[in-house]
């Protein structure tokens, strides 16, 4: 696995061009919503957190919810349709969303194939700005 930051040169110019305004902040992986509250002091937005799984079908999602959200997996999988769902490898991450543990979000769509990942946004997210 190398990384390539020509995506992200490619998502920022697309970004620009359509006039979306954005502010990177670079940081290391995060595996846990405690290390991203100690890691961003008083960084001000709506925090979210991101979950890739694959359910028993074999079927990829990602889920992105505020970060205060308890999301049961058992849940999720009854409002999406989803069986048996998991957290899915580190391996079929980085092939379906260019994406390292810690570092998923919904920005590694833009690497996704076929599309092959099914995207979940949580509800409660809407008219929250910024998002972080």
């Amino acid at each position: 696995m190398t990384e390539d930051k020509a995506g992200q040169a490619e998502l920022y110019d697309l970004f620009q061009r359509h006039g979306i305004a954005w502010k990177h902040n670079d940081h290391p992986p995060l595996h846990t919503v405690e290390e991203s509250k100690e890691l961003r002091g008083d960084l001000p937005g709506a925090h979210v957190k991101n979950m890739f799984l694959k359910d028993k079908k074999g079927q990829l999602w990602l889920e992105t919810c505020l970060e205060y959200r308890k999301i049961r997996i058992r849940d999720l999988e009854k409002q999406v349709g989803a069986t048996k769902a998991s957290f899915g490898k580190p391996e079929l991450m980085w092939e379906a969303l260019g994406s390292r543990t810690g570092a998923v979000s919904p920005f590694g769509l833009s690497n996704d194939p076929g599309p092959e990942v099914r995207v979940v946004l949580d509800q409660k997210m809407q008219g929250v700005e910024p998002i972080t």
